[in-house]
């Protein structure tokens, strides 16, 4: 069966029958890419709830314990990049999801493929970007505490900046 990425395949229909949130499955994809001899990488974000990944036949990596039952699979969920070097023009990925602990299954967010440098400072770009998100989200937090301190007759500025620490 053909099912979209990114996306969960809770819904989906296979030989027939509806397919629900738990189960296993194995994703593959064929890389068709000129031949050069850069290093290339795959970033995964989240999918759910472990897997492993497999890159023309060998194991690259994984997250979690996959299985095909729920005692025997160990849910975990990390961002990762896979760096490889290949001078093959086709590359076969191969990726092996299981879920048996989470509402929604498969592989949710967009896998990435491409230059393992421009990834790797795409990456450090979201953490930086993630960063100055959270901290202006407590300088203004602390603020609105602070002006609560001084005004104690109106509670909403500490309301608000109790808000903001907790979102960031």
């Amino acid at each position: 069966s053909f099912i979209e990425v990114p996306g969960n395949w809770n819904n989906e229909y296979h030989d027939g029958e509806l397919i629900t949130s738990t189960g296993y499955a194995t994703y593959r994809l064929k890389i068709l890419q000129p031949e050069y001899s850069k290093p290339v990488a795959i970033a995964i974000n989240q999918i759910g709830t472990n897997y492993r990944l497999y890159i023309n036949g060998n194991l690259k990596g994984g997250v979690g314990i996959s299985g095909m039952d729920r005692k025997t699979s160990k849910p975990e969920i990390i961002p990762m990049i896979y760096r490889f070097q290949t001078n093959k023009k086709e590359i076969e990925r191969l990726i092996q999801v299981s879920n048996f602990h989470y509402w929604k299954g498969g592989i949710w967010r967009s896998v990435k493929f491409g230059d393992a440098e421009k990834l790797k400072k795409s990456d450090i770009f979201y953490v930086f970007y993630e960063a100055f998100l959270i901290s202006c989200l407590l300088i203004i937090g602390i603020y609105y505490i602070i002006i609560n301190i001084i005004n104690k007759r109106n509670y909403s500025p500490l309301f608000f900046g109790l808000v903001c620490i907790t979102m960031s």
